[in-house]
């Protein structure tokens, strides 16, 4: 298990970052903040075999291609906070072979790139929380599941999202919710997509 470990990036290029990595076991509480430098995929976390649960990815500088809250067979409860300009493709959580819940992406500064709050390969993704709160050039996704994308919500300030913006896509939809707070997008706006 993994737990509790942390990677700072201030400057440099890095291919992968990862805060931390279980093998065997889960891995929780882990994060990566990257605040300089180039960096290709960042993780909070992985588990090879068990949960990722509360790991948190915070951007503030730098230049970052992927930004990945964790990645797991379950992924529960972990985040993406983006605090500077970012042209990148954020995910709240990756689960591999499970269920994705709970995952939140907050986005303080403008982003060019897709966002998804939560997917699942092979299970379910419910319960994801994205608050946008700055330019986006790209799609918006609460959840994308092989099951059921469920009970995700979407939060749009005054804003402008060049792109559409799903509450949740996957075999089944229910109870997904997009709040709209002024925001103009430019896309479709859909609460659920199924099939």
């Amino acid at each position: 298990s993994s737990t509790e470990d942390s990677a700072v990036i201030s400057g440099g290029t890095v291919t992968n970052a990862t805060g931390g990595y279980a093998v065997t076991g889960d891995a929780a509480s882990n994060a990566v903040a990257v605040s300089g430098g180039t960096v290709g995929t960042v993780r909070g976390a992985q588990a090879a075999a068990g949960k990722a649960v509360k790991n948190t990815v915070v951007l503030s500088g730098g230049s970052v291609t992927n930004a990945i809250g964790a990645e797991a067979h379950d992924a529960d409860e972990n985040a993406v906070v983006i605090n500077a300009a970012a042209t990148t493709g954020i995910t709240g959580a990756i689960s591999t072979n499970g269920n994705a819940a709970k995952n939140t992406v907050d986005v303080n500064a403008a982003v060019t790139g897709n966002i998804l709050g939560a997917h699942a390969l092979s299970g379910n993704a419910t319960e994801s929380m994205l608050n946008i709160n700055a330019n986006v050039i790209g799609n918006v996704t609460g959840a994308q599941a092989s099951g059921s994308a469920s009970n995700n919500t979407i939060n749009i300030g005054n804003v402008t999202v060049t792109g559409n913006v799903t509450g949740g896509s996957g075999a089944t939809t229910t109870n997904n919710t997009i709040n709209l707070k002024g925001a103009t997008v430019t896309g479709d706006v859909v609460s659920g997509s199924a099939g």
